[in-house]
């Protein structure tokens, strides 16, 4: 992330997952294994929607933190089990297609801002395209869901966890999104 620069993120991916519950999730999420079609043994079979809503604000909250604070993590740890198929999903997809979506019209308004700027401002002109610009925040908003996530799952455990973890390496271009992926292994190894 640039510098001074804040990446303006949706603050309502999760609920638009369209899933009520915890639960429902991991069952899709378990539909989406064909290995393992069975839902994670820690789960509640059942949760209100007040504590689903709750426990998707916590992680939010996590997810898309500029300066996250150390009880943001603790409170995603705290509610693992409720959380487990969320991190596990954000940890193979990153942010959401709705969220990205979000975050492009917005990155697109704000190239349009920072353009209309450098017209008056020559030395602030942007170096980059409107296409670039906003492929750059996408792929960081996506590394910064799949590292928090893996961050997350590293300190929940489970075979889950570490093998969604290890298929993130696997297929991570970055090498600041490599680094955060062995660090959570690492951890997991421990």
């Amino acid at each position: 992330m640039s510098a001074g620069k804040n990446i303006p993120c949706s603050a309502g991916w999760f609920s638009t997952l369209a899933v009520s519950s915890a639960l429902g999730l991991a069952v899709f999420l378990s539909a989406c294994k064909s290995e393992n079609p069975e839902p994670p043994q820690h789960l509640e079979a059942t949760i209100t929607p007040a504590e689903s809503e709750r426990t998707r604000a916590l992680l939010r909250n996590w997810l898309e933190c500029d300066e996250c604070e150390e009880d943001q993590l603790q409170h995603v740890l705290e509610n693992g089990r409720l959380l487990y198929p969320m991190l596990l999903l954000a940890v193979e997809k990153g942010a959401a297609p709705t969220s990205r979506e979000l975050l492009r019209i917005s990155l697109r308004a704000e190239y349009m801002q920072l353009e209309e700027f450098g017209e008056s401002h020559p030395e602030s002109r942007l170096a980059l395209s409107e296409s670039e610009y906003v492929q750059l925040y996408l792929s960081r908003l996506d590394e910064r869901y799949i590292a928090r996530s893996a961050e997350a799952l590293s300190r929940i455990g489970g075979p889950e966890a570490q093998s969604a973890i290890r298929s993130a390496l696997d297929h991570a271009e970055s090498p600041s999104l490599q680094a955060n992926l062995r660090e959570a292994l690492a951890v997991m190894s421990q």
